[in-house]
Protein backbone atom coordinates (compact mmCIF):
# COMPACT_ATOMS: atom_id res chain seq x y z
CA UNK A 1 0.00 0.00 0.00
CA UNK A 2 1.34 3.46 -0.86
CA UNK A 3 2.11 5.96 1.88
CA UNK A 4 -0.65 8.24 0.62
CA UNK A 5 -3.28 5.49 0.68
CA UNK A 6 -2.19 4.46 4.16
CA UNK A 7 -2.42 8.06 5.40
CA UNK A 8 -5.81 8.61 3.80
CA UNK A 9 -7.12 5.52 5.55
CA UNK A 10 -5.48 6.44 8.88
CA UNK A 11 -6.79 10.02 8.75
CA UNK A 12 -10.30 9.12 7.65
CA UNK A 13 -9.91 11.54 4.68
CA UNK A 14 -9.34 14.51 7.03
CA UNK A 15 -6.45 16.75 7.95
CA UNK A 16 -4.84 15.00 10.89
CA UNK A 17 -4.55 18.32 12.72
CA UNK A 18 -7.52 20.57 11.98
CA UNK A 19 -9.92 17.96 10.51
CA UNK A 20 -10.44 19.90 7.28
CA UNK A 21 -11.52 17.80 4.31
CA UNK A 22 -10.21 20.25 1.69
CA UNK A 23 -6.88 20.44 -0.17
CA UNK A 24 -5.21 17.52 1.59
CA UNK A 25 -1.78 16.10 0.82
CA UNK A 26 1.02 14.01 2.28
CA UNK A 27 3.46 15.89 4.51
CA UNK A 28 6.81 14.49 5.66
CA UNK A 29 7.74 15.78 9.11
CA UNK A 30 10.83 18.00 8.71
CA UNK A 31 14.10 16.45 9.90
CA UNK A 32 12.64 12.94 9.94
CA UNK A 33 15.29 10.23 10.08
CA UNK A 34 13.60 8.15 7.38
CA UNK A 35 10.69 8.06 4.94
CA UNK A 36 8.41 5.58 6.75
CA UNK A 37 4.63 6.16 6.85
CA UNK A 38 4.73 7.01 10.57
CA UNK A 39 6.91 10.02 9.74
CA UNK A 40 4.19 11.49 7.52
CA UNK A 41 0.90 13.25 8.11
CA UNK A 42 -2.09 13.86 5.89
CA UNK A 43 -2.61 17.62 6.17
CA UNK A 44 -4.54 20.46 4.58
CA UNK A 45 -2.72 23.20 2.70
CA UNK A 46 -3.37 25.74 5.50
CA UNK A 47 -1.62 23.57 8.09
CA UNK A 48 1.27 22.79 5.74
CA UNK A 49 1.75 26.44 4.82
CA UNK A 50 1.81 27.47 8.49
CA UNK A 51 4.23 24.71 9.46
CA UNK A 52 6.56 25.73 6.65
CA UNK A 53 6.27 29.46 7.41
CA UNK A 54 5.19 30.38 10.94
CA UNK A 55 4.63 33.99 9.82
CA UNK A 56 1.62 32.76 7.83
CA UNK A 57 0.08 30.96 10.82
CA UNK A 58 -3.36 32.14 11.92
CA UNK A 59 -3.45 31.91 15.71
CA UNK A 60 -7.10 30.89 15.76
CA UNK A 61 -6.61 28.08 13.25
CA UNK A 62 -4.06 26.48 15.57
CA UNK A 63 -6.22 26.38 18.70
CA UNK A 64 -6.87 22.75 17.79
CA UNK A 65 -3.43 22.03 19.25
CA UNK A 66 -5.09 21.86 22.67
CA UNK A 67 -6.56 18.56 21.47
CA UNK A 68 -4.02 17.28 18.95
CA UNK A 69 -1.16 17.35 21.45
CA UNK A 70 -2.91 14.40 23.15
CA UNK A 71 -3.25 12.37 19.95
CA UNK A 72 -2.32 8.69 20.00
CA UNK A 73 -0.44 9.29 16.73
CA UNK A 74 3.21 10.15 17.43
CA UNK A 75 3.58 12.18 14.24
CA UNK A 76 0.62 14.36 15.23
CA UNK A 77 2.12 14.84 18.69
CA UNK A 78 5.48 15.88 17.24
CA UNK A 79 4.01 18.52 14.94
CA UNK A 80 1.61 19.71 17.65
CA UNK A 81 4.48 20.23 20.09
CA UNK A 82 6.58 22.01 17.47
CA UNK A 83 3.72 24.34 16.57
CA UNK A 84 2.90 25.06 20.23
CA UNK A 85 6.52 26.01 20.71
CA UNK A 86 6.44 28.25 17.61
CA UNK A 87 3.25 29.95 18.85
CA UNK A 88 4.38 30.35 22.47
CA UNK A 89 3.82 34.12 22.39
CA UNK A 90 0.05 33.49 22.67
CA UNK A 91 -1.35 32.97 26.18
CA UNK A 92 -3.54 30.01 25.22
CA UNK A 93 -0.48 27.92 24.30
CA UNK A 94 0.69 27.85 27.91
Amino acid sequence: MSIEKELIERSNHECELCKSKNNLSVFLIPNSPDNKPNRHLYLCNICIESINDIEKADENHWRMLNDTIWSENNAVQVISWRMLHQLKQFDWTQ
